[in-house]
């Protein structure tokens, strides 16, 4: 990844607020920053929304076509915080290792994540999902981001290829083929309570297609270091993850029933 900050920026909103059971309701924010079948979404809770700190939702799919999938939290790989889903060993399950991002050098495990990958992770129909409550992403060795802000950066990454299929800690990957950074509209993805938002919900939203506009496994216990499906993690060499000098902003609301 370049050191220089890029002011170019990626970003496919869509908002669903989605009912769950008969009384909780969460805000979901969804981005597929480049390819319309690799898709992130985050729910912040009220309480996270109010103090700027606690539990947030995030979740990462892709078809299993894709080696691995990665989202991370910052504007550059250096010092950001970086989640990666590939295969489980045994190509059923999602293994979600939290990593810290460290320029052009490879990025190392971080045992201090507080993650626990929830229901509705796993490999269904060709498409690998990871469900993950972090407990501690407000604050982390390289950075620290406000949910009681408007808006924050992030990174995301993407290698195609055979599955992994791996719990193997110490696993290297290939690198990525594809990589950039977005701006995520936080109050797009505020609401509801601190509960798994995407069982029985997610399903529903659609990220929609891209357009530009030019301008200059069950739950888990929590677990601190990664999970496979519930807990697992493994080494992931980025290389030098690439932002394109292109400027998309890509935006689109929708509300879900």
């Amino acid at each position: 990844m370049s050191n220089t900050p890029t002011t170019m920026k990626h970003a496919i909103f869509a908002t669903a607020v989605l009912s769950i059971g008969s009384t909780v309701h969460a805000a979901i924010s969804k981005t597929c920053p480049e390819e319309a079948d690799v898709c992130y979404l985050l729910s912040i809770p009220n309480s996270t929304a109010s103090s700027g700190a606690g539990d947030i939702y995030f979740q990462l799919s892709a078809p299993t076509s894709y080696q691995w999938v990665a989202l991370g939290q910052g504007s550059l790989m250096a010092g950001s915080n970086i989640f990666v889903m590939y295969t489980s060993a045994d190509g059923n399950n999602v293994t979600v290792s939290p990593r810290l991002g460290l320029g052009y050098r490879q990025p190392l495990h971080d045992t201090a994540a507080h993650i626990t990958v929830l229901e509705g992770s796993g490999v269904s129909d060709g498409v690998m999902t990871a469900n993950v409550r972090c407990s501690n992403c407000d604050s982390w060795s390289g950075g620290g981001m406000n949910f009681a802000g408007t808006s924050s950066h992030w990174i995301h990454a993407y290698k195609r290829g055979a599955p992994l299929n791996s719990d193997n800690l110490a696993q290297n990957v290939q690198q990525h083929d594809q990589s950039d950074s977005f701006i995520w509209d936080l109050t797009q993805a505020r609401g509801g309570a601190v509960a798994n938002p995407f069982v029985g919900s997610a399903s529903s939203a659609v990220c929609p297609a891209p357009s530009t506009t030019a301008s200059g496994g069950p739950s888990s216990s929590p677990s601190s270091g990664g999970a496979t499906g519930s807990s697992s993690s493994a080494n992931v060499d980025f290389y030098s993850l690439s932002y394109s000098k292109k400027q998309r902003m890509l935006n689109a609301h929708a509300v879900f029933a």
